[in-house]
């Protein structure tokens, strides 16, 4: 082992490398950014956006199925029509119409909100291994999340397009404000 160069001495699995102990200062600095206040809000603003879309996942799965038509149909002639078994239950509860558009409008917000997760995580993820910003990040990602509660409701009761892309602007631009402050005041350290 004294062959190794910068042996320095110390215990099996930990031969004293320098390098070694600069592996340790890496790690011992990411768990002291993981340990910032602000950091753990922004992972909880993280976290209840991720809440929030888990349950309009399961209430659209409460108002129907997307893959089936429940519309009536109208099949044969009429007595074949009137003869048929009147449906009902839960079918006949699903097959209702304002039924069907909840459905399509949860289905609609779910979609959205999943996008906003993903796009929330690859930054909040990309700005923790940077050890990048903290206060301000923590603040954008709960402004991203009241932005996230406000469209999901907004798309899930109305449908327009400049809407749309309004969101989409909102939503991308603080991403990349935040991506900015994870590259601007992140990757400083400098490890040999």
């Amino acid at each position: 082992m004294a062959d190794r160069p910068g042996y320095i001495g110390g215990y099996p699995g930990n031969y004293g490398n320098i390098y070694d102990d600069t592996y340790r200062m890496q790690d011992m600095d990411l768990n002291l950014f993981l340990m910032d206040r602000n950091v753990r809000l922004y992972w909880v603003a993280f976290l209840s956006l991720w809440v929030y879309w888990g349950l309009f996942w399961f209430l659209r799965h409460v108002f129907g199925d997307g893959h089936m038509e429940y519309a009536a149909r109208s099949e044969g002639t009429g007595t074949a029509a009137a003869e048929a078994p009147p449906t009902t239950g839960l079918r006949a509860w699903i097959r209702r119409p304002s039924v069907a558009r909840t459905h399509s409008r949860l289905n609609r917000a779910s979609e959205i909100l999943r996008d906003l997760v993903l796009m929330l995580l690859s930054v909040l993820i990309l700005n923790t291994l940077a050890r990048g910003g903290t206060r301000a990040v923590m603040i954008l990602a709960w402004i991203f999340f009241g932005f996230a509660i406000f469209w999901s409701i907004f798309e899930a009761s109305y449908e327009h397009h400049i809407a749309r892309f309004v969101y989409a602007v909102i939503f991308y631009g603080i991403a990349l404000a935040i991506a900015g402050i994870s590259f601007r005041h992140g990757f400083h350290n400098i490890y040999y």
